[in-house]
């Protein structure tokens, strides 16, 4: 039986078309690794290899899929504390400059036709192959605006949403006799997460849409899919691989736009209208009904194309596109980093009172003035247990295990600082990054620092607010949207994540909501622990299948 079953494969195998394949695929490899790859400098050493070595073995590149973590500790021991360079190898083929963490200053120094953002994004998401066109990174003012949103209206409006979000994902299906039922964290935590993204991208108008809902989530899944495909074959070979692995993707974007037209066209007209010459009141001044305007990041593209890009402005395909690529930034790693935040709440509760902590604290602050449903900016200053828990859990459960990637765009490269690397230079196309993990997780700058400790940076806080009434001393840069050189969720410098402060919002809305009208425990069989996180490389997720028994509270907790 076992005969037949792999002669037919050994005939396919052993088949003209197959081998002459083969060896097409062998020489381009080949041929892209010698010539077109751009080499990397002999003075650096690759991690985990002798120091001749130039490409990596098979065995270090099983142990960036099986063993990573382990792997980016030697790197960071080894290599990066010391002030020294080292490459390590990532997907596929792929390998990359990892520098040392006392450059990062040296690298924000960098003027753009040196060491490009843009450009490391634009072949590190395969944008071309995605989208089709490679403008939607390179001029990415979609995310640029998200820096002009008034925060306290945005957050009324997730607010408003929230109770929709839980009712719509959490609610439904039976109960037991006692209230209770089991959902998935991790998946339930998404459909909240792409809804509320939703009334941020595009209002009301779609945000309860639920094919809508669902095809965003597939779109970012699909987003992943066609760059990790890209990473993990040579750049010969990407105008093939990228563009069959893409083709899903560009399935889902037609029907995503097909959603889209209807919305779009509808506030194009009055935006179109709303620039004809309006009547004049008594007084002589132009009345304007702008009030009347949605508010939300589909509107400010539009109203910034309007005036900045009038071709696109009249383009579903390119304002449609620019929205898909905002979905994907709102929803991916919010989703997997608010169900990994939702893991630790529960996971933290039986040691620190977690969840009767925040609800102290969420009683407090919310009904300061008297108003448990407004959000204003100094509530969410306040709320500095739940800001650490969520700080916290990102310092531990990053999504990557590298920030602040950028490329060499320098014709004559990029000279390295540093006696040791002296005359150094990273060729143009070089990639680099800096690992974030390994310093967020030392033990000389977090004591105990691979232990869960919901309120680490809480008590950080406290402590210096109290030496502060007598020194005078500024509180210490811990929040959860702070940058520093040894915390890169949210990377580093001018080119950190403006979306951060939305995360904020949503996190503690989240949070605020949940332990409000909810109690959650775990389910019997996990003994009270929590379930650890699953590595793939060096991307962190939650445990697929990760469950919680939630019930709603008859009476709210506050």
């Amino acid at each position: 039986m076992a005969s037949l079953t792999v002669q037919p494969l050994l005939t396919l195998l052993t088949s003209t078309p197959v081998i002459t394949l083969l060896i097409i695929i062998a020489l381009l490899y080949t041929i892209d690794t010698l010539f077109l790859s751009p080499p990397y400098p002999k003075a650096i050493a690759l991690i985990n290899e002798p120091p001749s070595a130039r490409r990596f073995s098979l065995k270090t590149r099983y142990k960036f899929y099986t063993d990573n973590v382990a792997l980016h500790q030697e790197a960071w021991n080894s290599y990066l504390k010391l002030g020294k360079p080292v490459v390590l190898p990532t997907l596929g083929y792929s390998a990359e400059v990892v520098l040392p963490p006392g450059w990062m200053k040296w690298v924000h120094s960098l003027p753009e036709h040196v060491v490009s953002v843009a450009e490391a994004f634009v072949q590190f998401d395969k944008i071309f192959y995605s989208m089709g066109d490679e403008k939607y990174i390179r001029d990415q003012y979609q995310g640029l605006l998200v820096k002009r949103f008034d925060l306290e209206v945005m957050g009324r409006d997730i607010w408003e949403e929230m109770g929709d979000c839980f009712s719509r994902w959490v609610d439904r299906g039976e109960v037991d006799e006692r209230g209770w039922k089991e959902v998935d964290v991790a998946e339930t935590v998404r459909g909240i997460v792409a809804q509320m993204t939703a009334r941020f991208t595009v209002g009301l108008d779609l945000c309860r849409n639920e094919e809508y809902l669902r095809l965003t989530c597939d779109m970012s899944d699909a987003f992943v899919v066609t760059a990790a495909v890209g990473m993990a074959v040579p750049p010969i070979l990407q105008p093939v691989a990228c563009r069959l692995a893409a083709l899903p993707l560009r399935v889902k974007t037609r029907r995503f736009l097909n959603m889209l037209e209807p919305v779009y066209k509808k506030r194009v007209e009055q935006l179109k209208d709303d620039a004809k010459p309006s009547p004049q009141d008594s007084s002589g001044q132009q009345q304007r009904d702008s009030n009347r305007r949605p508010y939300d990041h589909l509107q400010l593209m539009l109203e910034f194309a309007q005036r900045n890009r009038p071709d696109e402005f009249e383009s579903i395909n390119d304002m449609g596109r620019r929205l898909a690529i905002s979905n994907f930034g709102g929803i991916h790693q919010t989703a997997i980093h608010l169900g990994v935040m939702v893991l630790d709440l529960l996971g933290s509760d039986a040691e620190f009172n977690t969840i009767s902590s925040l609800r102290d604290e969420f009683k407090r602050v919310m009904y300061s003035d008297g108003d448990p449903d407004k959000w204003t900016k100094s509530k969410l200053a306040s709320l500095v247990k739940a800001d650490s828990l969520g700080r916290e859990s990102m310092r531990l459960n990053q999504f990557g295990g590298r920030a602040l990637f950028r490329k060499v765009v320098a014709d004559g490269g990029l000279k390295c600082p540093g006696d040791h690397v002296d005359h150094v230079v990273l060729p143009k196309g070089t990639m680099f990054s800096f690992l974030s993990k390994m310093p967020q997780t030392d033990e000389q700058t977090y004591p105990d620092a691979l232990k869960l400790d919901p309120f680490r940076f809480s008590r950080m806080r406290e402590a210096a607010a109290a030496e502060g009434i007598e020194k005078g001393a500024a509180a210490p840069p811990v929040s959860f949207v702070s940058l520093s050189l040894d915390h890169l969720p949210f990377a580093h410098g001018k080119h950190a994540c403006p979306g951060r402060f939305i995360v904020d919002f949503e996190l503690k809305m989240l949070f605020c909501y949940l332990l409000r009208n909810y109690d959650i425990e775990w389910p019997s069989e996990y003994e009270g622990r929590r379930p650890p996180n699953v590595y793939v490389a060096e991307a962190c997720f939650p445990p697929k299948g990760a469950r919680m028994r939630i019930r709603r509270r008859e009476v709210p907790a506050f």
